[in-house]
């Protein structure tokens, strides 16, 4: 039994109950203290020297479920779990907020996930995010949205930011094995899924580019889809399309004035004009682009 114990018995206090910021001590030379701050009502673990030992919980050979509440949301439990069987850590009815202001560190997340698995896939993050109005009971949801992961890159009101290149959502895909027989290859890849019943939509789009952008650009281009090519290899096609005979149109172009001219009956002459090589059910044709037409 430790001398602050024995002290505490000795002057007639109760050896299991330590009083208002009176620290217990662990430890030959008090090396951690242990205390209930009562003026911000928090249990505090101090060790003496900053940046010194560490809190185990286990020891990675005996080790034991750890579990903590965090109160109550829509009558279900809102709690963190770690469960050893498991090598699982879980959160219940918890929203996870990560607030990082520094000079240094170049990222507020890093998640890096070796699969060495042979069969099925793997997932780095995988997220799914399902709306139920109403919860138990089915309700009519009338207004809002779903983005089941957004990403934002903002640059802030006042700042300057000369060269660099900002992305907002960047996915790479890397090779550095071996790619055999009917594997496919992407850094993006966007599903619409079967299902549901769809009564009445404004437009249902496989990707969507849109701007709000209201502001002149001085100098430099601007596109709403930019692909480029900078490294050695050939590609077959910009933009390969597989229609499954169910898609109508290329094309479907509307409130372009700049981009489409007046409708011509009359036959045309073309001046200066290439052609644009084209695919069409594995047959080659040419569209023309002419400098003049007349």
């Amino acid at each position: 039994m430790s001398n602050k114990i024995l002290d505490r018995c000795s002057s007639g206090y109760d050896w299991d109950t330590f009083l208002d910021d009176e620290a217990l001590n662990f430890g030959s030379s008090d090396d951690v203290s242990v205390k209930w701050d009562a003026t911000n009502s928090v249990l505090e673990f101090l060790p003496v020297t900053n940046s010194t030992g560490a809190f185990n919980i286990g020891d990675g050979t005996t080790d034991f479920d750890f579990k903590w509440f965090g109160g109550t949301v829509d009558d279900r439990s809102a709690y963190g779990e770690f469960d050893v069987s498991a090598s699982n850590f879980e959160t219940q009815n918890l929203q996870h907020k990560i607030h990082v202001h520094d000079t240094t560190r170049t990222y507020a997340v890093e998640v890096k996930y070796d699969y060495w698995g042979v069969t099925g896939l793997a997932y780095g993050i995988d997220v799914t995010v399902e709306i139920e109005p109403g919860g138990g009971t089915p309700a009519s949801r009338t207004a809002g949205g779903l983005r089941s992961v957004q990403g934002v890159a903002r640059l802030g009101s006042g700042f300057t930011i000369t060269g660099g290149t900002d992305i907002a959502i960047y996915g790479q895909y890397c090779n550095n094995g071996t790619l055999n027989g009917t594997a496919y290859a992407s850094p993006g890849y966007f599903l619409v899924e079967d299902g549901g019943t769809w009564t009445a939509i404004s437009g249902l789009y496989g990707l969507w580019i849109d701007s709000h952008l209201a502001q002149t650009i001085s100098s430099g281009a601007s596109y709403f889809l930019n692909i480029t090519n900078n490294a050695a290899t050939t590609w077959d096609a910009a933009i390969n399309v597989y229609g499954g005979n169910a898609i109508t149109n290329l094309l479907r172009i509307s409130t372009a004035s700049g981009m489409v001219s007046a409708n011509t009956v009359a036959d045309a002459t073309f001046a200066n004009w290439k052609t644009l090589k084209v695919d069409l059910d594995g047959t080659t044709h040419y569209l023309i682009a002419a400098q003049a037409i007349t």
